[in-house]
């Protein structure tokens, strides 16, 4: 984590690595929720992250790493790496997480609510 100094005299400790929310391809327990991040960062900087930015509570944290693919451009065959990133399924104490149903799917006689 880095160091910054703000203008009271305060110091405050700010991440070096990102946090993305994915949705899992295979069902979990209601309790899990998995995070894409970056390759560098470890398991209990993770757990750390969450409860002290977040304030939630974490049972345990499972680590995959995945490389990335190999993509072949349109011109001369070239071939060219996306980057290499971390899973983290993350295990809550006492709670649950779903996703919002960002697209409600309409009844079966036509009719949307509004």
């Amino acid at each position: 984590m880095n160091r910054f100094a703000s203008p009271g005299g305060v110091k405050v400790f700010l991440p070096n690595f990102r946090l993305w929310m994915v949705r899992p391809s295979k069902p979990l327990a209601p309790n899990q929720v998995v995070f894409r991040t970056t390759p560098d960062v470890n398991k209990l900087e993770i757990k750390e992250y969450l409860e002290k930015v977040y304030q939630v509570p974490v049972s345990e944290v499972h680590t995959q790493n995945v490389l990335g693919k190999l993509k072949r451009t349109r011109f001369r065959g070239v071939m060219n790496k996306r980057p290499d990133f971390k899973l983290a399924y993350v295990t809550l104490k006492d709670s649950t997480f779903s996703f919002p149903d960002l697209f409600p799917k309409a009844d079966k006689d036509g009719d949307s609510k509004k």
